[in-house]
């Protein structure tokens, strides 16, 4: 992974319409001028794809395929995370990125609000310029930063396997009585099981 060399908008990258990816290089030019570069991490394959632009913008950086040791590395060290995407069910990224002290700024669409909550500052997708307010008005105040990464990390901390979890436990347990288990062994074993097949982390 290349070193950084200024600081840079960070996103995923996509060919899927509803990501919105190429919004953001609308205006590459006016965040080049902020001195801000865009960083993409994306690959060929199931999860991402690699971005055309033609032609690229000179502050764009393709970093490819990148390790989660190094995707963690790049929320670390980024400005800001953008999460452009018109729809999302969850929006797991956005999560990552607070829980690795990186700043948010997030579509005001979907399910984003609520995942987010007062720990991002959002724009509405379809709309270039209110990406780049938003931005610009995170670079101007140092202490907004401040502000969401530690509102980012208490919103990560709400979510866990344990949490989640729980509350499908509570909503079985509403429903179904006589379902719930007995034991806390079997509830630990089955949030072992999650964490598994998804490759999280309970907590």
């Amino acid at each position: 992974m290349e070193e950084n060399r200024c600081p840079f908008v960070f996103l995923l990258g996509s060919r899927a319409v509803h990501k919105k990816v190429e919004m953001l290089f609308s205006i590459a030019g006016e965040l080049g001028a902020l001195g801000l570069d865009i960083w993409v991490a994306g690959a060929s394959g199931m999860y991402f794809s690699a971005i055309d632009s033609r032609p690229p913008p000179s502050n764009l950086r393709m970093l490819g395929f990148v390790t989660d040791d190094d995707l963690a590395a790049v929320y670390r060290k980024a400005f800001c995370f953008a999460f452009t995407s018109l729809t999302e069910r969850f929006g797991l990224p956005a999560l990552e990125a607070m829980a690795l002290g990186c700043p948010v700024v997030a579509s005001n669409t979907a399910s984003l609000p609520e995942v987010c909550g007062d720990a991002a500052l959002f724009a509405d997708p379809k709309s270039p310029r209110g990406w780049l307010g938003e931005i610009e008005r995170l670079h101007a105040e140092p202490d907004l930063a401040r502000d969401l990464r530690a509102k980012g990390a208490r919103q990560a901390g709400r979510f866990s396997w344990k949490t989640s979890a729980q509350a499908y436990l509570d909503i079985i347990t509403s429903l179904f009585p006589g379902a719930a288990p007995e034991q806390k062994g079997e509830v630990d074993s089955s949030m072992q099981s999650a964490k598994a097949l998804h490759g999280g982390t309970a907590s």
